[in-house]
Order: structure tokens, then sequence, then C-alpha cells
């Protein structure tokens, strides 16, 4: 089954490599976009909101460009690759 979808890694358009990264739970006091982000996992770079003109959640590697999306799942903050349809 062929994805509808890329994502960007290292500022090009590729296929989705299924990269999700669980950030742990979150205080009760904290909200999801409070929740520390880890190196980019592309090239270990600073990872930066990066919302203007993109959903909300949208991350960016200042280094590579690689775009990601931090969302809350059953109670969980994840990390996942921005996708394009």
């Amino acid at each position: 089954m062929s994805k509808d979808y890329q994502v960007q890694i290292r500022g090009e358009y590729a296929q989705d490599d299924g990269l999700r990264i669980d950030l742990g739970t979150l205080r009760p006091d904290q909200a999801w976009w409070q929740a520390p982000l880890p190196p980019c996992p592309d090239c270990g770079g600073g990872i930066v909101w990066h919302e203007a003109g993109y959903v909300p959640g949208t991350r960016k590697c200042v280094g590579c460009g690689s775009l990601f999306h931090v969302e809350t799942e059953h109670g969980r903050v994840m990390l996942s690759r921005s996708k394009f349809y």
C-alpha cells in the first residue's frame, strides 16, 4: 500500500519513515506544547516552534530543516514527522 503523503527530512520531501518519538507524560499543570523537545533525530540540531503557515504543533530543526509535529496520544506527548498531502 503506497502512502498518499510525503514528509520533509533534511529539507527534502521523502517517503515517511514512520518516525515517532514518545516524549512521555506531562505534569498535571503542563500543556502539550510545554513538552521538552529532544535533539533532531536526523542531525542532532535544535527543534523549535514553526507554526506560521503550518498547523499547530509544527516544529522545525534549525540545523537540517526537518519538519515535525507534536501531538498527544492516549495521554502521552509524541513527536512525529509532519505530513504533506
